[in-house]
This record gives C-alpha cells, structure tokens and sequence, in this order.
C-alpha cells in the first residue's frame, strides 16, 4: 500500500473515531437529557388529567349541592310525599346534571328513595343491585369535620366504572342535623373519556382492573404504579409514548389504568438538534481533515515520494554511481545525505563484488556438471519413494477392502467387531450382527451376465452404506453375501424397526441399463451378549438365522432367539 494511501486512511480512522465518539456522547448524554424532561412533561400531563378528572368529579359535586342543600328534599327525607318526587325525579333533572343515578338514604344508611334514568333511551331503568351493594353511606369511613358523610370519587361496578357524589342532606342554609345522605352519579363511559381527551388535548384510553389479556407492557405499567411510583412513562416508538397512572375508587382502591398517548415532539426535536449538530462535526472534521492532507502532501508525502522515486530509479537501471537529490534543510534532506552515503558504499561493494564474481564463476562451472548428474539421482529416487507410496496404499486397500464394492472386507470386519464388542460390554450395551444374503443372485448372473451382477451388487452396497449411522459398518463376505453389525442397541423392537427401513430400502427397484431388477433379500440376525459373546458364535448364528429366514420365505429376516426358543433343529455350538 502506498504511503499516501496509508497516511490517508490513518487521518480518515481517526475523523471516524471522533465523530463516532462524538454521536456515542450525544446519544448518552443528551438523549438521555431530552429523555429526563420528556418524562417529566409525561408526569406534569398525567396530573393535568387527574386535574381533569377532579374537575369533572366538582362539576357533579356543585349540581349536587344544589339538590343537598335545599328544604324539599330536608322535608322529604322527613315526610316522603309524590309531589317532590313528581316534581324532581323528572328527566329534565338527570338530563340538567346529565346523571343516571339520584338516590336518596336515611341515616342508618338504608336506601329511603331512588331512580335510575337512561339518557340515551329517556326512560327509567332499575337501579343496580351491587351497586346498592358496593356503596352504602353506612361503610363509609370519610366524614367530615360535622360528622355528615361526603363522598366524591369513582365506584367500579360489573356494569362500567361510575362517578359518584355523596353529600348530607341538609337545609337551605346548610345546617342541619343532616337527615341522610344524597347520591348522585353517571356512569363514565366512552363519552366521558373522549371528552376529557378533548379537554386535555391527549389522546386518552382507560384500562379497566383486574387485567384480563394484557399486553406485557400494560401488565409492566401496572406493577410498577403499584409498587413503586404513581407514575410510569412508556415509550411506544420514535413519535409516540405512552404515560400511565391509576384510576381510584373511593375507598383508594385501584379500579382502572388510565394512559395517555403523548406526542414525542421534545425527543424529535432533540433527535434533530443531535443530527444537525452531528452533521456539523462531520462538515468541520471533512475540512480539517482534507486541510491535513494538503499539508501533509505538499511538506512530507510528495518530498518522500520524490526521494523513492529516485532510488527506485537507481536501483531498476543499477546506476549506483547517481546520487540523489531533495530540496530543504529538515530531517527529509538529512534522509537524502544518509541514502548518498550508502550508494557510495554500494558503488564501492559493487566493484569488489564483480571481481569476486568472475572467480567464483569458473569454480561453480565446474560444479555445475556435479550437480546436473546429482540432480538426476534425486529425481530417480524421489520416482522410487513415489511409486512404493502407491504401492503400499493398493496393498493396504487389497487387504482391508473388497475391491468390488470398496467395502470392508472379512478380515477387517472381524477386526472393528471386535474392538465394538470390548466398547459395548464397557457400555453395556448391545449389538445387532446383521448376516444379509441377496435372493436369487445367481439367476441374475445367469439372465444378464457378470457384468450386471456387479453392477447390482455395487448397487446393494451403496445403499447399506446410505443406511448405517456414523458408528455402524457393513462389510462384503463373498459373492452375494454382506454383513454388518449396529450399535447402541436398547432392545429388540429398535433393531426389528431399523431391519424393516434397511428392506425397505434395499428391495426397491435397481434399474441397471436397460435391465430392472426387483431384489428381495433373506436376513439373519444374533444379539450381543443375549445370544452370545464371541465374534465366531455371534456370525454363525447370525448365518444360521438367514438360512432359515431364506428357508421359510424370501424376502424376510429372522432372529436366532426366536430360533432358539421355538427349539428348532440346529447346532447350538
């Protein structure tokens, strides 16, 4: 790489690690700033909608000391007579207050008069019995300094979430003594929420409690205003978040989430503070940076690349009698004086170096004729190393490997058997001895040729070798016959399935040329260490068993326990 482009990349690694330095920083400091007063904002709105919901809560307070503080109604409680009802538990009352609940209690707390009223039908509905239930002046442990009983909150029953106003009924002048308790309230619906979103110019949503189906981040929220702050700010993408606090009952029971979805306008404005401010960092590093380089290229780089050039030149056309040239009175020029002092010294050697030369040139002619004689030895014997390398591999392969089917071959399979059988009886485990015979084999010598019946019999192996599992081996023994044995047996249902897939697989159609053979195969298989524990006993038995598979029907496989307990007529030894 060329000094010039080292030098420019070095300059160009370090502006990168400044600017990365840099928006790092901006990102942990200042976006965590804008993130602090983002969530303080959050807060300030969540109280505003609290400051919404109380004055809601006054508006239903004020119409309802209208009502509580009155002679009618004080007379009523005294005396019930239709004409106050007639003349007060009308629509124009629940539509003037906008209300679906006026009810009326004695002192004792018990239910003296009500009515509930729809305002979207116009007509009276029955009041709810929980809520006759859930709220009772009675319960109530908030009264005042006068002991009359006043309440303003929200009551959650299974019909919604109501806003509620309890006041002692009382004279004109609000004295007393009180004669019971006066309730108003409404449920608060939708209507009320968009309302209220309106007011506060926040999208607003309330979640009502217990959580049924909540999102993780809604069940979040919920834990953390109900152990640690009455507060929580959730942020739900680069342009919105989510603040959230709790709704309470009047009992400062938690009834309901209400979360506020807020423009993240300070954090975009932020995000485009740090950009821009980003933006100029780079524009500025870009100047100083291609600043840096002019100066570089005009004071050192170019000088340096000059004195190259020239020893470049010198060394190509071998003139070290030249000298080289470098303009200025600084360390480049002292530089130039110490290459001078070297050529010098080069042209010197280089003299001495022609005579010593011309010498050793005459001594190595006669070498020369040694070594080409010397060099033919090597390779001859180099030939010879070769060709026993080769040979030894094909001997080796002769004598582990048929060379029909590049299986292992008898001698090498008893080897690696009885290194699996040491393993297993470590492990205790089993192995399955596979003894497998092709069906009809020498018809298919006989009808197509030997050719063919190599062919298919390179066919078969393929297709064992396909099969076996990285610790199973399958072996070739003589003509058609092949062996193998499987590891890691458990018992005998695991080798009768893995001997169904091998038969599955080994009789499906062989298309050879132009000839198509349908193969069938006989299988014998012995059970180490059930059925015996040398290799000799464990392969005889395993032929054994193929002999009968064969004998009983082709195609099949037998086990030589099953042999052996149905007492058939064989030498067990």
């Amino acid at each position: 790489m060329k000094l010039q482009s080292r030098v420019l990349i070095v300059l160009a690694i370090i502006w990168a690690i400044t600017c990365l330095l840099i928006y790092v920083d901006s990102q942990l400091t200042l976006k965590y700033s804008y993130l602090k007063l983002e969530q303080k904002f959050a807060a300030e709105d969540a109280h505003r909608v609290q400051k919404a919901l109380d004055n809601i809560l006054s508006i239903l307070n004020i119409y309802n000391t209208s009502y509580s503080e009155w002679d009618d109604p004080y007379e009523f409680m005294q005396k019930k007579n239709n004409g106050f009802i007639e003349k007060n538990y009308v629509p124009a009352t629940f539509h003037s207050g906008k209300i679906n609940f006026f009810l009326l209690y004695d002192t004792t707390g018990k239910l003296y008069y009500g009515k509930a009223f729809s305002l979207t039908t116009d007509q009276s509905i029955p009041i709810p019995a929980n809520l006759l239930s859930l709220y009772s002046p009675s319960n109530n442990t908030t009264s005042s300094q006068d002991g009359n009983v006043r309440q303003l909150g929200f009551l959650k029953t299974p019909h919604g979430i109501i806003a509620l106003s309890a006041l002692p009924i009382l004279t004109n002048k609000a004295t007393g003594p009180s004669r019971g308790t006066m309730l108003m309230g409404y449920y608060f619906t939708n209507s009320h929420i968009k309302a209220l979103s309106e007011t506060v110019e926040f999208t607003i949503s309330m979640i009502p409690l217990p959580l049924i189906k909540a999102t993780p981040q809604i069940q979040s929220a919920y834990q953390h205003l109900t152990t640690q702050h009455p507060f929580y700010f959730e942020e739900k993408n680069h342009t919105i978040a989510y603040g959230y606090s709790l709704l309470k009952d009047i009992y400062q029971q938690p009834i309901a989430l209400i979360r506020i979805e807020i423009p993240r306008t300070l954090s975009l404005e932020g995000a485009s503070t740090m950009y821009r401010y980003l933006g100029m960092v780079i524009f500025l590093g870009i100047i100083i940076l291609a600043t840096l380089w002019y100066l570089l290229k005009i004071f050192v780089l170019d000088r340096i690349i000059s004195v190259s050039r020239q020893v470049g030149a010198i060394y190509a056309e071998g003139k070290f009698h030249q000298r080289v040239i470098a303009s200025g009175s600084d360390e480049i020029n002292d530089m130039t004086l110490s290459i001078n002092c070297m050529l010098e010294l080069i042209e010197l050697s280089q003299k001495q170096l022609k005579y010593r030369i011309t010498v050793r040139t005459k001594e190595l002619e006669k070498l020369s004729l040694l070594n080409r004689n010397l060099f033919g030895e090597i390779q001859q014997h180099e030939s010879i190393q070769s060709k026993l390398k080769e040979d030894e591999k094909f001997l080796r392969k002769r004598a582990y490997y048929d060379i029909l089917t590049e299986l292992p071959n008898r001698a090498f399979f008893y080897e690696l058997l009885s290194k699996e059988l040491d393993r297993a009886k470590s492990n205790q485990t089993g192995v399955a001895i596979l003894f497998l015979d092709a069906d009809k084999f020498k018809m298919i010598n006989d009808t197509y040729g030997h050719d063919i019946g190599d062919k298919f019999l390179q066919v078969v192996s393929q297709r064992l070798n396909a099969y076996l599992s990285n610790t199973d081996v399958v072996a070739r023994l003589a003509g058609d016959e092949f062996i193998l044995y499987l590891t890691d047996i458990s018992d005998i249902k695991l080798v009768n399935r893995r001997v169904k897939d091998l038969l599955d697989s080994l009789t499906q159609v062989v298309k050879i040329d132009s000839v198509v053979i349908h193969p069938k195969f006989s299988i014998g298989i012995s059970i180490y260490p059930d059925d015996a524990e040398t290799i000799e006993k464990l392969v005889s038995y395993a032929d054994l068993a193929m002999y009968y598979a064969k004998k009983n029907e082709s195609g099949m496989y037998q086990f030589f326990s099953a042999l052996k307990n149905s007492h058939a007529a064989f030498p067990l030894e």
